[in-house]
């Protein structure tokens, strides 16, 4: 028998114990009703976690003699897990994701500790994600119209809104929930020339850092489904980091000495960059022609960023 086997077998055994004490179905139930049931398996959850601390002298305050058996800890610990698979049946999860999402977690909490020594480095190199190395926009569009039956074409749409798509505002928020929570930012296209670009950064010496305004902190899968992404396609980085501020981002982080260049698509992010004394290179798009800015550069294409590098560096 596999570990997947194990696993599922597992899973069923607490689905049918909380069915047949709890009295419901797990593929029933409203979502008050999970909401309600996860209120209540948090709770004694966190009641089976104290039981845990208490078979050891954990109260540095008090003298007390505490006999650690480890097999009374044992027995807390399975029933913290059984509280913690019904919070995960309430939710659907299943043993695939749950060892998918086990090792993903793992390689994000890795890539974490990794940034903080990075957050040290010279010659650091801010790459924006969508519209820089990922045609977030031809993708939007190509998800619209297979969803809508539409025949946008990206070309000829400057800045992708709910306006320049023709879609409700209401609509267009319900589209682009759905467009997160599926995954596909994780089959996104790649804008040409740019696994190259992070390639010869790293080459050259270059600290890669990945700075995104997608809505993390909101969609968790998003830092996931992105690192899948850049794996998948061969980028070269050394941290990913997420904030809808950048600017603010860069100065908290980083000491602006270090900082080498920063690469945008979007007027908003290039000019606040640059207002901290960030050079900045902005690509050049059908959305940002009107933007003019005496400290951004303009550029054709990311080869023409590394050109400029070499001549200024």
């Amino acid at each position: 028998m596999n570990d997947l086997s194990v696993l599922r077998e597992i899973f069923d055994d607490q689905r049918r114990f909380n069915e047949l004490v709890n009295g419901f179905r797990h593929d029933s139930l409203t979502p008050e009703q999970v909401t309600e049931w996860t209120k209540e398996f948090s709770l004694l959850l966190g009641t089976e976690v104290t039981e845990l601390l208490n078979c050891t002298a954990f109260k540095g305050h008090r003298r007390e003699h505490v006999d650690s058996i480890k097999s009374n800890a044992t027995e807390q610990l399975i029933d913290i897990f059984k509280y913690w698979l019904s919070l995960a049946l309430l939710w659907g999860m299943t043993p695939e994701q749950l060892l998918d999402e086990y090792h993903a977690k793992s390689a994000i909490c890795e890539l974490r500790y990794k940034q903080e020594v990075l957050m040290k480095r010279s010659d650091v190199a801010i790459i924006d994600i969508d519209g820089v190395l990922c045609d977030y926009k031809g993708g939007f569009c190509n998800y619209l119209n297979k969803r809508l039956g539409m025949a946008l074409n990206p070309d000829e749409i400057g800045f992708l809104n709910h306006a320049t798509a023709g879609v409700g505002l209401d609509e267009w928020e319900t589209i682009k929930h759905d467009f997160r929570q599926l995954g596909i930012k994780r089959r996104l296209p790649v804008l040409p020339g740019a696994v190259e670009f992070t390639q010869e950064l790293k080459a050259s010496g270059y600290s890669v850092v990945i700075l995104s305004s997608r809505p993390y902190k909101r969609y968790k899968r998003i830092f996931k489904d992105t690192m899948e992404w850049l794996g998948a396609n061969g980028f070269e980085f050394d941290a990913v980091l997420w904030e809808t501020e950048k600017h603010e981002k860069v100065m908290q982080e980083f000491d602006l000495t270090n900082v080498r260049f920063a690469v945008e698509d979007d007027p908003k992010y290039a000019a606040a960059l640059a207002s901290i004394g960030v050079r900045v290179y902005l690509v050049n798009t059908n959305y940002n022609q009107a933007f003019d800015h005496p400290e951004v550069i303009r550029v054709e294409s990311l080869a023409e960023v590394i050109k400029h590098e070499r001549e200024n560096r």
